[in-house]
Formats: C-alpha cells, sequence, structure tokens
C-alpha cells in the first residue's frame, strides 16, 4: 500500500482534513519473458500459416473432386448415350 501526502490548501471542504490518502498500487504484474513472449508468438503465427494452408489445401482437393466428377459424368453419359449392337 502507498501513502500520498495531499496539502489541503488551508481548506477543510476536500473530505481529507488528515491531508493523507490512501492509494492503492495495482498488483504486480507477471514478468514478461521474452523467451516466452517470443515462442507465443511463433507458435500463433505457425497456427496462422497452418490455417491458411490447410484453407489453401481444401480448396484444391474441391477443385479436384468436381473435376473427376464432371469427367465422370461425362464418361458415363457418353456410355449411356452410345447405341448398342446386339
Amino acid at each position: 500500500m502507498a501513502y500520498h501526502r495531499i496539502s489541503s490548501f488551508g481548506s477543510n471542504d476536500s473530505g481529507y482534513e488528515s491531508g493523507i490518502v490512501e492509494v492503492f498500487d495495482e498488483p504486480p504484474r507477471p514478468a514478461v519473458n521474452n523467451r516466452d513472449l517470443a515462442r507465443d508468438m511463433a507458435r500463433q503465427r505457425q497456427n496462422m500459416l497452418a490455417e491458411e494452408l490447410s484453407r489453401l489445401d481444401a480448396e484444391e482437393y474441391q477443385h479436384d473432386m468436381l473435376e473427376h466428377m464432371l469427367h465422370m459424368d461425362v464418361r458415363s453419359t457418353l456410355t449411356i448415350s452410345a447405341p448398342r449392337f446386339s
């Protein structure tokens, strides 16, 4: 706890007759370790890159699946519409 003396400038309407005000300091914050901070930032960057690569891979896979489906559709349509000679 910290105490700071405040002068009343000869006036008692400030509410502080003693001239001492109790000021509570903020709770101490944990010390920032640069190594931990760098590791956390690298992990966050790695996660962002992994998400981006996963999204790109999913788009490419979806494109390949669509091309394959269209190819198979064309082949099966040609097979069905081809005349049969018995």
